[in-house]
């Protein structure tokens, strides 16, 4: 990707963020930040993480630090902009984006100026926005959990391999989903054998977590759509 020869934005991120990534190497300067009140210190704020919960948390530790139209982007595949409303009332520019396949990217924002921004931001990043509704968002996000799992299965392959003196991969479990967030990724799941899937191979990796929380809640779920 090319540089920029533009104006360059200061790109702070909270969570491992591949979005942030992407923008640094289009030329904008991109730091971790570690305490909420870093974020005067930059333009964009970037929260990378997957669950809702967790980037409501962020939000309420970095309302009190954020100026009047401050940019705040998440990349919850699940949720939308609202994640971000406690924001948007202190004045920021609030949006959402998550890739998808690595160029085309979910985006949301709560008005013409933030949607036009984060599809700038996206194309910087060298992807294409596209909008999906919260039905279409659940659906992907319970997609891309199920190939998440695939790993799983294959912990197990590893282990039947090893016995015939094969080390040739080392997977690794996909990261705890709370039950909450399981059960709407769940619920989007038409197909019911999808859907048993899911919850037996959630089932498996609670097993080899020792997870008796996520565990019961695939032994309940395993049956519904039988």
């Amino acid at each position: 990707m090319p540089q920029r020869t533009g104006p360059r934005l200061r790109v702070g991120f909270i969570g491992c963020s591949h979005f942030a990534d992407a923008l640094a190497r289009a030329g904008h300067h991109a730091r971790e930040l570690r305490d909420p009140a870093e974020a005067r210190e930059v333009d964009v704020v970037v929260l990378d993480g997957d669950e809702a919960e967790w980037v409501r948390g962020i939000v309420e530790k970095l309302v009190p630090h954020l100026a009047a139209r401050q940019m705040l982007v998440h990349t919850c595949l699940e949720e939308g902009v609202q994640l971000l409303d406690d924001a948007e009332l202190a004045g920021a520019i609030v949006m959402a984006a998550h890739s998808l396949d690595g160029a085309l990217w979910a985006t949301d924002a709560a008005d013409e100026v933030g949607q036009a921004v984060v599809d700038l931001l996206v194309a910087e990043a060298g992807g294409t926005s596209v909008s999906l509704d919260r039905e279409q968002r659940l659906a992907a996000a319970a997609g891309k959990r199920l190939e998440a799992l695939a790993s799983v299965a294959s912990i197990d392959a590893a282990e039947l391999a090893s016995r015939a003196g094969v080390q040739s991969w080392e997977p690794v479990l996909p990261a705890r989903r709370s039950p909450a967030d399981l059960e709407r990724l769940w619920a989007a799941i038409g197909d019911p054998g999808a859907a048993r899937l899911f919850a037996q191979l959630e089932r498996r990796g609670a097993e080899l977590r020792g997870d008796a929380e996520i565990e019961l809640w695939a032994i309940a779920k395993e049956n519904q759509r039988g």
